[in-house]
């Protein structure tokens, strides 16, 4: 992740970020991005979203300056024929138009904000204001785009979504398809029109509560997971506030939409079952299960160790459950030789892990 201001990010939100896979395929990059993450970032971001376009359907950058200031003022910097065969030059025209409009040198330095064609019909669904753990819950089960937006006061990370939908929603659609995920996710409800703009990935804020903070992809699983189901999302009902009670997972009411009543037949490595999906718990007891790779599994084998104990208290794992997987593979990689020198070692990683989170787990 790149660097961000003075805020520092919750050590369970960077244990998780450095669960996560490296989102930037770096094959898919032009000479000229190779090499410069934060461009790198940018480009991955929006060669991944051209791919996915319809026909006709362009890519339009912006710059909004001075965010949330007075003098407010929107710029339109480019916008992206994704047929044209220029559209690699172009690309780089727009980001270096970008660059200088977001440099804090500039007199108003803006945001960098991106969207596919809001008047053509395309798939993609935008969800503003997460947590990292909600984001992810959703990105690891449907194909999306995390991107952090911001670190906020307490640490922790707020990312928008660009999910992907099975198929191009014309503007009603999609403000219907967002008004629907917004209500079960408890969203930004503001970010619900089929119009709206997307943070750009690998450049800085420039809101002055967030200022130099860095924009970041976090994870792209539009190749990995299943698009959303378009149809069952829009069956479902509007919801009046309050959208729940506090206390249940929001995603619950999403269950079932991946059934065969409410799409088309699709071959069994692409379904959806959201009744069957994966939570962040799930993901934390895959890491604890895995034998740690040879390459870490020596002097720096305890740092994932204690970085797996912190994602699994994010997710919420009993504690006596978290010392239990700990304790066999501290035994299975021969880093204690008996049952209880191994278990004394996982109460102590796992010590340090609540210890950081603030004592999450009794």
């Amino acid at each position: 992740m790149n660097s961000t201001n003075s805020t520092t990010v919750h050590h369970l939100d960077r244990a998780i970020l450095r669960a996560l896979p490296e989102p930037v395929n770096t094959a898919l990059l032009p000479a000229w991005a190779k090499g410069r993450r934060p461009m790198g970032q940018a480009v991955h971001t929006l060669l991944r979203i051209a791919e996915r376009l319809p026909p006709r359907c362009a890519i339009e950058i912006g710059a909004l300056h001075t965010p949330k200031q007075p003098g407010e003022r929107f710029e339109t910097l480019a916008r992206l024929s994704i047929e044209a065969d220029t559209f690699d030059a172009n690309m780089q025209n727009a980001l270096r138009l970008a660059r200088g409009a977001n440099a804090p040198g500039n007199r108003a330095p803006g945001n960098i904000l991106w969207r596919p064609d809001p008047a053509a019909a395309h798939p993609f669904l935008l969800v503003d204001d997460l947590p990292l753990n909600r984001a992810l819950d959703l990105a690891l089960n449907v194909a999306a785009l995390v991107i952090q937006t911001s670190v906020l006061s307490d640490g922790t990370l707020n990312c928008q979504m660009r999910l992907l939908a099975d198929r191009p929603l014309p503007p009603a659609e999609r403000a219907a398809a967002q008004q629907r995920l917004t209500q079960r996710l408890d969203s930004d409800p503001s970010s619900t029109a089929g119009d709206k703009w997307s943070r750009l990935p690998g450049f800085q804020s420039r809101k002055l509560a967030a200022w130099g903070q860095w924009i970041n992809l976090l994870l792209d699983s539009l190749d990995t997971r299943p698009p959303m189901p378009s149809q069952a999302i829009l069956s479902l009902p509007a919801l009046s506030p309050p959208w729940g009670d506090g206390t249940s997972d929001p995603l619950d009411s999403l269950e079932g939409l991946g059934s065969a009543s409410s799409r088309a037949p699709e071959p069994p490595s692409r379904s959806l079952s959201l009744t069957g999906r994966k939570s962040m718990a799930d993901y934390a007891r895959e890491a604890l299960a895995q034998p740690l790779p040879p390459a870490v599994a020596g002097q720096t084998g305890w740092r994932q160790e204690y970085a797996n104990a912190c994602q699994a208290v994010r997710a919420g794992l009993d504690a006596d459950e978290i010392v239990d997987m700990l304790s066999c593979r501290a035994l299975e990689r021969g880093k204690r030789s008996t049952e209880a020198a191994a278990r004394k070692y996982a109460q102590s990683v796992l010590a340090v892990a609540l210890k950081q989170a603030g004592g999450l787990l009794a």
